[in-house]
């Protein structure tokens, strides 16, 4: 599948979002692969220039990391990580078996929206991995 299609999707994703939820507050969605590769993004407005193939690592990397800590304290199957900076949160939930999907939100967010959407991209997406 192009990355056209999959920015517009994941741009109808958080439109989706965005429509259901007006508080959600997302600036953005990455699809990346479990290895760390970018697929597809979009963000709003941000503060920081994002670099795609940076921002990709990290959310494999956190959540690889997030995998080993729930599995050496004995809590089951990581569902995703959750990060709080100052000004926003970063969210990184599992798509398939292949993939990832990090959420960006500004830090006036509320979480359980924040998760409920990221649950909600992760399953719609999972139909195009």
């Amino acid at each position: 599948m192009s990355e056209n299609i999959m920015e517009r999707e994941l741009s109808e994703i958080l439109d989706n979002i965005e429509d259901t939820v007006p508080t959600a507050k997302i600036e953005g969605l990455v699809l990346v692969s479990i290895e760390g590769l970018p697929i597809a993004s979009t963000f709003k407005e941000t503060n920081v220039e994002l670099n795609s193939e940076l921002v990709a690592a990290m959310a494999a990397t956190l959540y690889s990391l997030g995998e080993q800590v729930v599995g050496e304290l004995g809590k089951g199957k990581l569902k995703g990580v959750f990060v709080h900076g100052r000004e926003g949160y970063i969210l990184v939930g599992r798509v398939g078996e292949s993939a990832l999907v990090m959420m960006l939100s500004r830090k006036d967010a509320q979480i359980g929206i924040l998760l409920y959407g990221l649950q909600k991209a992760a399953e719609r997406l999972q139909k195009f991995i």
